[in-house]
């Protein structure tokens, strides 16, 4: 008798400046390769959260649902990011934020107190639990919450 392999959802957050919602939107259909989409966010746009970096990024967030093991997801988000370079720069960023097994977290990026990663998780993790109430927590203290805007994309 051969053991099920064990299924994980990864929340992913993507974000970009150039041309962002068709670069963000070819990556999601690359991602489906790797898992199945069951929720994303709504996409937001709002000023960069890094210092040296002076314009808007357009991000949102995925719920995928893959019996991939989180290197084997990981190595994916890079080929990915590759794949979408202009001049030789990466147009989107792909952050794995959790790996979640039913309850159990096995993995938690320390990008989770981004406001840009925070608004979109809010709209990905929606079952009632822990983990949904310390990001709507985390989200409402963030100073930079009332920056970031959703985009209806058909006025883009």
């Amino acid at each position: 008798c051969i053991a099920p392999s064990p299924m994980f959802d990864y929340y992913i957050v993507l974000g970009g400046s150039l041309d962002p919602y068709r670069h963000l939107e070819n990556a999601i259909a690359m991602l489906t390769a790797s898992g199945d989409v069951m929720r994303c966010s709504k996409h937001y746009v709002g000023p960069s959260e890094a210092p040296n970096i002076h314009h808007s990024f357009m991000n949102v967030a995925l719920q995928l649902r893959s019996g991939h093991g989180i290197e084997a997801m990981r190595g994916a988000i890079k080929r990915i990011e590759a794949r979408q370079l202009n001049q030789g720069s990466k147009v989107i960023d792909i952050d794995l934020i959790l790996q979640m097994e039913g309850d159990h977290c096995h993995y938690q990026s320390s990008k989770i107190n981004y406001c840009h990663v925070l608004i979109t998780l809010k709209d990905v993790v929606v079952r009632p639990c822990k983990l949904r109430q310390t990001i709507l927590k985390k989200y409402t203290e963030n100073p930079n919450a009332h920056v970031f805007l959703p985009i209806t994309i058909g006025s883009l």
